[in-house]
Parts: structure tokens; sequence; C-alpha cells
């Protein structure tokens, strides 16, 4: 198999709300979308759960599901054929059925007789559905094949972009953090560089460790790239939440005055984004009146462990401040001077005496 990676999967088009929903991460309460279902028009529909048993959902024809969810896949391949199904439908069957090179020959030419402009749409769906149904190795070799074949040409740009993503699936998060920041320091602007990079970041904080400088600094290296989009702006606010609060609440201002519609439209996101730098800079009281405003939407589970998680802190910051107020306490007692009782008799009583015998002494020895 070539180590060459060939195709520039966009695997994360859809996944701007998912992402958006986690961009602020704190150590103890990582959030982490990875999304990787094949998506293939309203025909067929990919899955694959723990039991690696192949689901496929097929439209309009319910013979061939039903030989399908029988396991029957060899004569499901045959009946698709004989009916003159979708070729991808039959390219997913001859998967199954253990005929790999059939199924890239398929792939190709339904993906080289389509529209100029769906040809790499089509092409990243078939990349998705090897790396998820088969193995990340065949996903590769199928994005080689379809350079090798003349079905795409691509830049070196995306060839890059491409191996990024494998690199990433590969969980060699090093390289594919070298290759991305290339990218970002390159001329190099599609769509597909911000999934991967909102991928890379995910993958990161989940694997490797959570370090929201870094973070801060490729988000912001994409806003450069990407000044007018507003998902990204919100994806590098969403990093400043940890890395810099206070600026993050500066920069949601901004974004609520020159904005005002994509503010409105992505509401919910962004209260939850305040409600983030709020728990960061220890206001407890504010963070909770923002999560407690998302309490009906779709972020309301996010939002609930958020109050509880800063319930939990705020208790204990007070139980330290406590510990350290009766610690301090203790320690002043231990060098306080008493307050005598009365007067001091003992002390009076034996300087009177010395005085006495000193008199004494200088009277003794004036008479000598």
């Amino acid at each position: 198999m070539s180590n060459r990676f060939t195709l520039c999967p966009d695997i994360v088009r859809d996944m701007s709300i998912s992402i958006e929903s986690c961009v602020c991460i704190r150590v103890a309460f990582v959030l982490v979308v990875l999304v990787f279902i094949g998506h293939f028009d309203s025909k067929v529909c990919f899955a694959e759960n723990n039991n690696d048993r192949f689901a496929l959902i097929i439209q309009p024809d319910p013979e061939v599901k039903a030989l399908i969810e029988a396991s029957n896949y060899l004569a499901a391949e045959l009946l698709a054929r004989e009916r003159n199904l979708d070729p991808r439908i039959i390219a997913a069957l001859s998967v199954k059925n253990g005929k790999q090179n059939e199924a890239f020959d398929i792939f190709a030419d339904f993906i080289r007789e389509a529209p100029e402009n769906r040809k790499r749409e089509l092409a990243n769906q078939a990349v998705n559905f090897f790396l998820h149904n088969v193995s990340a190795e065949i996903g590769e070799e199928f994005s080689h094949f379809l350079q090798e074949g003349g079905v795409l040409i691509l830049s070196d740009d995306q060839v890059t972009c491409a191996e990024v993503n494998f690199l990433i699936r590969a969980g060699r998060f090093e390289e594919a953090e070298h290759k991305v920041n290339l990218l970002l320091d390159s001329a190099y602007a599609e769509d597909s560089l911000i999934n991967t990079v909102m991928l890379l970041v995910a993958n990161l904080d989940l694997h490797r460790d959570f370090n929201p400088e870094r973070n801060a600094v490729l988000y912001e290296k994409l806003l450069r790239k990407f000044p007018d989009n507003f998902r990204v702006k919100l994806q590098w606010i969403g990093s400043l939440t940890m890395a810099d609060p206070s600026r993050a609440l500066v920069e949601l201002d901004l974004v609520r005055s020159g904005h005002p519609s994509d503010y409105a439209s992505r509401e919910s996101s962004i209260r939850l984004l305040r409600g983030n730098a709020f728990s960061q800079l220890g206001e407890y009281d504010r963070a909770k009146s923002e999560y407690s405003a998302l309490i009906g939407t779709n972020y309301e589970a996010v939002a609930r462990g958020r109050i509880s998680a800063n319930e939990f802190q705020g208790n204990l910051e007070q139980r330290i401040q406590q510990q350290l107020r009766e610690q301090i306490a203790q320690s002043h007692q231990r060098f306080e001077v008493p307050e005598p009782a009365g007067r001091p008799w003992g002390i009076i009583i034996g300087v009177n005496a010395v005085i006495i015998a000193i008199i004494f002494f200088l009277w003794w020895r004036t008479r000598k």
C-alpha cells in the first residue's frame, strides 16, 4: 500500500453546530465532537455499530433492504445489480462481499461521470465510506487510486490537507499539527481547511494534552485566512475563553454590535461562550445566569453540567478560603504575648531586692 496521501476529504462539512457547542473546554470538562458518517444523498446511508454490523438503508427498494437486514449481502448485491440500482449501493455491497478492487472501480466510474462541480463532494463521500466501513488504510488506498487514475486532480495543498486527515485518524497528532501549521502559513484557503483545523484541535484536546494557548494560536491563524467567516470567528473566541477570558468577552460584545444578524442566529452558542468565560474568571453567578438561559435549548445538558461544575468549584473555593483564614488566625495566636492578669509582684519584689543589695554594698564599702 502506498504511503502517499492524495485526497482532501471535507469529512466534517456539517459539524459546525456540534463543534461550536464545545469550542470552550476546561481540563475537567472536555466536550469533543468526532462526526465521521458517510452520507450518500437520500438513497444510501452507511453506519457501523459496536458489533461491526453493516447497516444499509435503501429507498425505494424494500426487497434489497430486507436482504441486507438478514445479512444476506451476496443475494442483496445480485438483486441490486439485476435492478440496476445506484452504483454506490452495488459498490458498498461489493465491499461487504470481499470485492474491494471492484468496488474501487465502481466508485471511481461514478465519480468520473459526475458533474465537475460535484466530483470532490462525491469523492469525499466515497472515501468516508471506506474509512468507516472498511479501514483507514483502505480509505487511503482509495484516495491514491482516485488520484492515480486521473479521477481527481488535486493541488499540493489539497494533498497535504488530505494527509492531515489521515494522520489524525492514525493518531499521529504531532505530524498532523505540523502540516496544519504549514497550510495555515500558506496561501491555501479552501473551506476544507476549516474543518481540518477543528478536527485537529478536538483530537489534540482529547488524545494529547489540553493547551488553550496552542488552540488560540491555531484559530487566530485560521481567522486571518477567513476573516469574514462567522463560524471561524466563534471558534477563535471560544478558544480565548480559556486562554484569555476577558478578551473573549470583549470580542463577543464586538460581535454583537458588528454582526447583529449572525449573533441572533447563534445566540445559544454565544451564551455558552459567555458562560464559559465568566466561569473561567470565577464570576459564577454571571456564568449561571448565562447557562440558565440555555435551559430548554439544545444546549440544556451542557448548561446543567456547567452549572453543577460551577457550584462545586465555588463551594470548593469557599472552603479553601475558610481554611486559609483559620490557619492565618492560628498562626497569629502563636506569637501573641498575653496581657498580664494583674501587677507583676514577683518582678517588683525582685527588682527592689537587687536595689537594696546594691545600696547595702555601697554603704559597706564607704565604712571601710
